[in-house]
């Protein structure tokens, strides 16, 4: 995509934000006027559906939706002006809003940590929610959002540059910390809250409970889902993607893409929202049938009319850049380079796949996850913590594939955009817990009294914990010692591998000789049934791992003779082994009835609410 001239076109104003000279710059152009629109007509209809809604305005909880709707209100607004016209925000600045529009992302993100807060004591803490939680504390709190962020903001604008640059990492570690927060909190209001509500009376107070408390997880999942890449690219500092204005910013577009999605989830999730915005807000705008007529065609006449002039603007401004003369792109535009050229077909079938294989990956795993964390009864087994361990492992190995796979990274030497092994990682974190619940299940099904008095809870939960810490610490170690030492320790980790591949191997065998007999001895008893059933996943775990990861364990030991790629997204090897990823929490749903049943009554019987009753 061809940057256009930086200098105004003919008509002096601010040039667009395109060439057009591409079919794919009209589509983002559009794009990004259709998205503007429908923001501000989703949004703007909360924020109407509750302002002209008394019994809405009385809850505080509508409050705090109030507030972050008129944020996306005028994010949709804001969109007319970054990403239609040539904008860039950041260093060097060209037609630049110092912040001004972008900043109204920081304001939800502020709202929202105070709207999980507020819920947490309405649900939980019920006392305390009614003495604190007044109505003007809760107006403050939403005054208070805006004004932070202003506040801080304008000092950015004035303070010198070293001063704003320390400020700014400052604030980069604050908005970390309120992340971290919101995910902790999200868990905990929902493991706390969830058991709260079934022990209290039905009423409507429980009923209003229960309606808040899922619109809170599922505003704040939408939200880690959209800002995911913008936090990762804010994290990476040095190898951040860049980009040439704000329409071609992806990862901003990502971000903003919340500011429509979050509003949808408000009228989904509240029946009074939805029925406020039917009867006051839609209701009140509908155009009498011997009107609508007239009205109508006046508006196909002005719309058409603003179109002949928008397109009429488009060629002025391609005209002049003409005339003047187009500049050179400048060096390193688009920051990190994609994967291929797209010279062949064959480039274009592995991009789609990793594309495809990234999203499936998450969907997958990420049900697993999902399913195991809002369960109790899973929750209280063992061998489901080890599931959502190595599943937690797998859904952020799915997102890493859209930075591995999708641009051009080589981890190994030389090294070319690396991350230093932190996301191939990932896939150590699953062999070394793929190994312990191999002995979880041994001593489960052939030493119970072992394992009733040494296993126990804690135990696996230090373990796993435990997988992650041997992973990232020998990482840390081996990207700050010299050369010399790194390699002695990557000699000494890749025996280390061939050896807990052997492990695996044997127990596997004496796993599945000695279990079989010792579970035919046991009499028919639903203990003895989740034993069978957790050694058919083990076995076909370990028989997934050594399918795909085969090619990867022998690459490793040939070591002169292994085959080199030009960058992750070719390396067919690593593709294989990262499949691994996919196949395994297949294989725990196909091999878990109660792992099923979880993830279609309590996941997406909630986003599909007839697959509840099949």
């Amino acid at each position: 995509m061809s940057p256009i001239n930086t200098t105004a076109s003919s008509y002096g104003g601010i040039p667009f934000a395109f060439d057009f000279d591409r079919p794919v710059e009209y589509v983002i152009f559009i794009y990004h006027l259709l998205f503007g629109a429908t923001t501000v007509l989703v949004a703007g209809t909360v924020v109407v559906g509750i302002l002209i809604t008394r019994n809405l305005r009385a809850q505080n909880r509508f409050i705090f939706m109030l507030n972050t709707s008129i944020s996306d209100t005028m994010s949709g607004f804001s969109v007319y002006y970054l990403c239609v016209f040539d904008v860039h925000e950041i260093y060097p600045q060209r037609n630049s809003t110092y912040y001004i529009l972008t900043s109204l992302l920081g304001v939800n993100i502020i709202t929202f940590l105070c709207a999980q807060i507020e819920r947490y004591c309405a649900v939980c803490q019920p006392f305390i929610y009614s003495r604190v939680f007044t109505r003007h504390v809760v107006i403050f709190v939403n005054v208070y959002s805006w004004l932070h962020t202003y506040v801080v903001l304008l000092v950015l604008n004035v303070v010198p540059v070293s001063k704003a640059l320390q400020m700014h990492a400052a604030s980069v570690i604050f908005l970390l910390v309120v992340v971290f927060t919101k995910v902790i909190m999200t868990i905990k209001l929902y493991v706390v809250a969830r058991y709260q509500l079934d022990r209290e009376p039905p009423s409507v107070e429980r009923d209003n409970k229960k309606e808040s408390l899922r619109i809170t997880i599922f505003v704040v999942i939408n939200f880690l889902i959209f800002w995911s890449p913008a936090l990762v690219n804010i994290i990476l500092v040095d190898e951040a993607l860049t980009y040439f204005n704000e329409a071609t910013n992806w990862l901003a577009s990502m971000a903003r893409f919340n500011c429509l999605s979050t509003p949808i989830v408000y009228l989904w999730g509240s029946a009074a929202l939805r029925e406020a915005a039917r009867t006051s807000a839609y209701t009140q705008t509908t155009i009498r049938p011997t009107l609508y007529l007239p009205i109508s065609r006046a508006l196909q006449v002005s719309f058409t009319r603003m179109l002949k002039n928008v397109i009429m603007i488009i060629k002025l401004d391609i005209f002049a850049n003409d005339q003047l003369g187009r500049d050179p792109p400048p060096s390193g535009y688009g920051g990190v380079p994609l994967a291929f050229d797209f010279d062949h077909p064959v480039e274009y079938v592995i991009f789609i796949y990793h594309i495809l294989f990234g999203a499936t990956t998450v969907l997958v795993a990420g049900t697993v996850v999902v399913s195991i964390l809002i369960t109790r009864n899973l929750r209280a087994q063992n061998r489901f913590i080890f599931m959502l361990n190595t599943s937690i492992s797998d859904t952020m190995n799915g997102f890493s594939v859209y930075y591995l796979c999708v641009f051009d990274v080589h981890e190994t030497y030389p090294q070319r955009n690396s991350i230093y092994y932190i996301l191939t990682s990932l896939l150590g974190v699953n062999i070394i817990t793929f190994v312990c619940a191999q002995i979880e299940r041994y001593c489960a099904v052939c030493q119970p009294f072992i394992y009733s008095r040494f296993i126990t809870r804690h135990v696996v939960i230090f373990v796993n914990v435990y997988s992650w810490l041997h992973t990232y610490v020998v990482l840390l170690v081996l990207n700050v010692v010299p050369v010399s030492k790194a390699m002695q320790m990557h000699a000494a980790s890749v025996i280390f591998l061939l050896v807990v591949v052997f492990a695996k191997v044997i127990m596997t065998i004496k796993l599945y000789v000695v279990a079989r007999y010792q579970l035919d001895r046991e009499p028919p008893s639903v203990e003895r049934d989740n034993k069978k059933e957790s050694l058919r996943i083990t076995i076909f775990v370990v028989i997934n791992f050594f399918i795909f990861w085969s090619p990867a364990l022998v690459n490793i030991v040939l070591v002169d003779k292994a085959l080199t790629y030009f960058n992750e997204a070719t390396n067919w090897v690593a593709s294989m082994a990262r499949f691994n990823c996919l196949s395994t929490p297949i294989v725990y749903l196909w091999g878990s009835a109660a792992l099923r049943e979880a993830a279609r009554t309590s996941v997406w019987g909630r986003v599909c609410p007839r697959l509840r009753h099949r």
